[in-house]
């Protein structure tokens, strides 16, 4: 019987270039859910997760959490895990969030959950905000643990000038509220009258996906002196901690902005 090498080192050739070239499959998770949140409160929506683990066998699974808003809102997610191990609930999930629109596709990536630098209101130091306008969405989840997930939400609204000479006035010990869509491109601009000289305190939060700017404009202000800065998350910024000089009679000027156009988030101002 005859061997046919070169038909042999051909067949070896092509199936070493099949197996260089085939394009990468698609992860294999343990299952696939999409469940409905449960609404147990105004602004409150929970589901209980704790018995995922035991059909994943300790691989990744993915839970679509179907949700509804009827205008524009902030979200706050947060939960706790299940730790196997030690058999204890953690304040804090393992595993990648994102929100996906009504057909399930992602539109943002969460990545600041477990970036956060202070407690929220609930206690959790792993939690994560961000905007979105009226619709149905899913909070996809990919983990292994068992869980319990929060969604909290406030509806939002907003009146803010997009120029500076349409800027919204903000009055002393008044605080005023603006939000950004992920990818606007808008600035915000507001502004503050001083009859007499002053040193002010102004203060600048912000609930999103990434970091905010406020700018202080007006006479004898530096620009380097002129900014704060409220990053992530949720993080309070004091002017009073960079801009140290009192303030000549007039009107001084707010700006708004984001770090990146696909920041998406709320933000309030106060000053006294």
């Amino acid at each position: 019987m005859k061997i046919h090498f070169k038909k042999i080192g051909y067949s070896l050739l092509v199936l070493f270039a099949m197996l260089v070239f085939m394009p990468f499959t698609a992860h294999a998770y343990a299952f696939n859910k999409t469940v409905d949140m449960q609404k147990i409160a105004e602004g409150k929506y929970f589901f209980n997760g704790e018995d995922m683990a035991d059909y994943s066998d300790i691989e990744d699974y993915v839970v679509y959490h179907k949700f509804s808003v009827s205008k524009t809102a902030l979200i706050e997610i947060y939960g706790d895990s299940y730790y196997f191990a030690g058999s204890y609930w953690a304040d804090k999930m393992h595993g990648d969030f994102a929100l996906c629109n009504s057909d399930k596709k992602v539109i943002m990536n969460i990545k600041d959950y477990s970036e956060s630098e202070k407690e929220d209101k609930h206690g959790y130091w792993d939690y994560s905000y961000f905007l979105v306008k009226p619709g149905t969405y899913y909070l996809r989840y990919i983990g292994f643990d068992g869980y319990k997930l929060h969604l909290d939400y406030k509806y939002c609204s907003r009146k803010p000038a997009t120029s500076k000479n349409r800027a919204k006035p903000v009055k002393a010990g008044k605080s005023v509220s603006g939000f950004f869509y992920q990818n606007e491109k808008k600035t915000h601009w507001y502004k503050l009258k001083l009859t007499k000289r002053k040193k002010i305190k102004l203060s600048f939060t912000s609930y999103g996906t990434g970091a905010m700017w406020i700018y202080l404009i007006g006479p004898g202000i530096r620009t380097k002196d002129s900014y704060m800065w409220s990053y992530d998350t949720t993080y309070t910024d004091w002017m009073g901690d960079k801009y140290e000089h009192s303030l000549e009679p007039g009107t001084y000027y707010l700006k708004v902005v984001r770090k990146k156009p696909s920041v998406s988030g709320m933000y309030s101002i106060k000053w006294k």
